[in-house]
């Protein structure tokens, strides 16, 4: 923070800083320090005062806005990346989270740099940089491969201090802060470098395909690097850059070659290396390719060989670029058309001069069969000087010259050595030979390692063949390198035995039938699979794993005896018992039931859930009224189904009939319980009716006795059940009742209150049934047993004392 004291003339211009909340009270959203450094911590809003110090008691004060404290600083304590840092203030001081260190380039120079690691890509939005020394202008720029980078942000008019810069998000992995101004000699620093942003759904690499420039996988001449090439797939994949890696065969460290980070494959020494490109995204894909070294062991066919020379310097003749001493030299005269040539009659690929200092910047190499025809093998436009390896196409030819075009330096050309590279005819697949005539049978299947022991057979033939051609050579050359790289492993059995021994196991009646055959077909592919030597790795995992699938997609075969019996006990049902309406949903059920129950594939839940079905319709059947119905009789009904009445009665006659909800029963229950107390010591009240009958809106009195039936709950149906007949009085009688299916059936003589009891234990030496004429034809039960003898017992006992107190 910045404070202007006003006015310029005032005496002590310093102030005091301090942070505190919108009410001036103590805050623990940002703290500042003496210098007027604030530091957010969460966020909210503080507000900033700047008080004079000279005693004018003169303040100003500004509210600050703080965002984005809760988002996670990406870039703390990531590894990062800098033009140049000075030794007390390195890099990673940027990115350490405190504001009392930092990163300071240490360099006088506008184009200084610091870049930091996300370690993972991330959608950037926002940084905040906290400048010692600022930039006045800058770019933040992201970089999926710290190689190519994009701008975020790009700052014209940068003010120092703390700067929060907030942009349009874009997926970056790499952070830079380039600077493209300072706005001092000191280069720039940065107390701390803080990076926002949210997560990134990246889209992993799912596949690699490895190029080579040259379109083949060999090296053949000395010291030639090979590119290659990595495609990337999906092409929208997020990161598609590769770490490259070399290995011998086995995958053991190699030193037939090296590797550069951009897939150089630099070869040292003959044979084959195994070349890895794994991505860098944390997919963990790779993939490897196989490349084939030779020429690295070729000699310099110039070696001793005669060289001429334009003209010399001293004793620096021309014979001393073919003596095989780097202590050596052949000098020419100063001037640009001067050249040097080495008498060779072979075929030969690659001219490696060894300049001195005095090299050319301009040159080419020349061959001849005749010393006077000379045609161009290369043409070099920008020489080095040093070391300089020059590849060509195999050409055959007898001389060799370096032809000067322009000198370097004002020197006159100097070289140490000239060498020249070439080999013989059948050099390329003698060494190829030697290389894989040793390949062990065991680990590849008999029919390619066939086809490769006959090509191998026939290479053996054309190197011991003293007038083979060219075309043999080559030809035969091609076909092994083909057949060789056709190779293929035999495959890994061992999860596939197991898989096969497991299915050996499984019994074929525990399972439906349609499962079961999967598995056995899957069996039988993953058998054949198994005994075929041929077969590769690929078709092995697929076969085994469709038997693991076919096994744990085997469906157990469902038990169907409580079914059967259920059917078969529906199937004798007397369906003229129950109603048309109960049976039809009953019917719908069975033949559901049916066709699982004949279904040889249904499963143990299918099972399950139709006999749920079959039992629910089966108990909810509604049986009809079991009351015999004679001439001129009447039947008629609660509205609900639930009470039926037959008898000799009026056509028009109608049935009032009420349930009485728990509340009514239980104040019946405490008035019944007050007058016939042991009564309910053995018997429970589990539902009360009240029964009437009307004739024309006047309440009907019986003239005869009717039959009633009351339609049982079903959980009272396996009860211990009776009807009573409770009377004006609140006494009990018990009726004689008769449970029949669905119903309990008695007789009655006129309608009032009944209920249905159960008994929880009935014992025939306290119960004595005594009948009694309530009316003309009616009967009622009352019951005595000990409570009589008890009464009796009492009775004695009381006249035997009253006796003994007159005496």
């Amino acid at each position: 923070m910045y404070a202007e004291v006003l006015p310029d003339t005032a005496t002590d211009k310093r102030v005091e800083w301090s942070v505190t909340d919108m009410e001036n009270q103590e805050t623990k959203l940002a703290e500042i320090t003496s210098s007027g450094k604030l530091t957010p911590f969460k966020n909210g809003k503080v507000k900033v005062v700047a008080k004079a110090v000279d005693g004018s008691h003169i303040q100003g004060e500004k509210v600050i806005t703080l965002e984005n404290q809760d988002k996670e600083n990406l870039a703390y304590q990531k590894p990062g990346f800098a033009s140049h840092a000075e030794g007390a203030n390195p890099l990673q001081d940027a990115f350490d989270g405190k504001i009392d260190t930092r990163w300071a380039s240490g360099q006088q120079s506008d184009d200084q740099w610091i870049t930091v690691d996300l370690g993972d890509v991330y959608q950037v939005n926002k940084v905040v940089l906290y400048w010692e020394s600022y930039a006045l202008e800058y770019k933040i720029q992201g970089s999926m491969d710290n190689k190519t980078f994009y701008d975020l942000y790009v700052e014209k008019s940068g003010q120092g201090n703390i700067e929060e810069k907030t942009f349009d998000a874009k997926p970056a992995r790499y952070v830079k802060m380039q600077c493209v101004k300072s706005s001092s000699q000191y280069g720039s620093s940065l107390w701390e470098f803080q990076v926002y942003g949210d997560h990134y759904e990246k889209t992993y690499v799912d596949k690699i395909n490895i190029s080579t420039e040259s379109g083949q996988n060999t090296i053949t001449v000395k010291n030639k690097p090979l590119q290659l090439i990595a495609n990337i797939q999906p092409v929208d994949a997020t990161i598609t850059t590769v770490e490259w890696a070399v290995y011998n065969q086995d995958e053991s460290v190699t030193d037939l070659a090296t590797i550069t980070k951009d897939g150089k494959l630099v070869p040292k020494q003959n044979g084959i290396v195994k070349v890895v490109a794994q991505a860098t995204d944390g997919s963990g894909i790779k993939t490897e390719i196989m490349i084939t070294i030779t020429g690295q062991d070729a000699k310099n066919i110039a070696f001793q060989k005669t060289a001429t020379a334009t003209s010399q310097t001293d004793s620096n003749d021309a014979n001393k670029v073919t003596d095989g001493k780097t202590n050596t030299r052949w000098a020419a005269q100063n001037n640009d058309n001067e050249s040097i040539t080495i008498d060779l009659e072979q075929p030969c690929y690659q001219v490696s001069i060894l300049w001195e200092n005095a090299y050319a910047k301009g040159y080419k190499i020349q061959g001849s069969l005749d010393d006077h025809n000379y045609f161009d093998i290369h043409y070099e436009t920008n020489g080095q000087g040093s070391l300089e390896n020059i590849y060509f196409d195999t050409t055959l030819v007898k001389y060799v010259k370096m032809q000067g075009i322009k000198r370097a330096i004002g020197y006159g050309y100097s070289i140490y050595e000239f060498e020249i590279y070439g080999k013989a005819l059948k050099e390329d697949l003698e060494v190829f030979y030697n290389a894989i005539v040793n390949t062990d049978a065991s680990l590849y299947t008999p029919n390619n390692y066939h086809a490769f022991q006959d090509i191998l057979k026939q290479a053996d033939i054309i190197l011991k063949k003293e007038d083979a051609s060219e075309t043999d050579v080559t030809s035969i050359l091609k076909k092994l390198h083909e057949v060789y790289e056709a190779l293929i492993y035999r495959a890994q059995t061992d999860l596939l035995k197991i898989e096969l021994d497991k299915a050996q196991t499984i019994k074929s009646e525990q399972y439906t039938p349609s499962s079961f055959k999967n598995l056995q077909m899957a069996f039988e592919q993953a058998t054949k699979v198994y005994r075929d030597q041929n077969a590769t790795q690929l078709q092995v995992d697929e076969v085994c794993q469709q038997l693991k699938e076919a096994i744990s997609r085997l469906i157990t075969r469902g038990d169907k005896q409580k079914l059967g019996n259920l059917l078969k006990e529906v199937n004798q049902l007397n369906q003229s018992l129950y109603t048309e309406e109960s049976l039809k949903g009953l019917m719908t059920a069975k033949n559901n039931a049916q066709n699982i129950f004949n279904n040889q594939d249904a499963t143990e839940q299918q099972i399950q859930n139709i006999y749920q079905e079959l039992k629910s319709a089966y108990d909810n059947l509604i049986q009809k009224p079991s009351i015999d119905v004679k001439p001129n009789e009447v039947i008629i009904s609660s509205v609900d189904q639930s009470v039926h009445i037959s008898g000799a009665l009026p056509k028009n006659i109608q049935l009032e009939s009420f349930i009485l909800n728990q509340k009514e029963m239980m104040k019946v229950f405490k008035e019944l319980q007050n007058k016939n107390p042991e009564f309910f010591k053995r018997a429970t009240l589990e539902k009360v009716y009240d029964l009437h009958l009307f004739l024309k809106g006047e309440k009907y009195n019986l003239d005869e006795t009717v039959k009633v039936a009351i339609q049982i709950d079903d959980n009272l149906r396996h009860k211990n059940l009776e009807v009573i007949y409770i009377d004006e009085s609140g006494h009990i009688h018990k009726l004689d009742s008769v449970k029949e299916g669905q119903y309990i059936n008695f007789e009655t003589t006129h309608f009032s209150q009944y209920a249905i009891v159960s008994y929880n234990q009935i014992d025939s030496q306290t119960v004595i049934q005594e009948q009694v004429n309530t009316s003309d034809q009616t009967q009622f039960i009352t019951y005595s047993g000990l409570s009589l003898i008890s009464i009796i017992g009492i009775y004695i006992l009381l006249k035997n004392t009253k006796k003994k107190y007159n005496q």
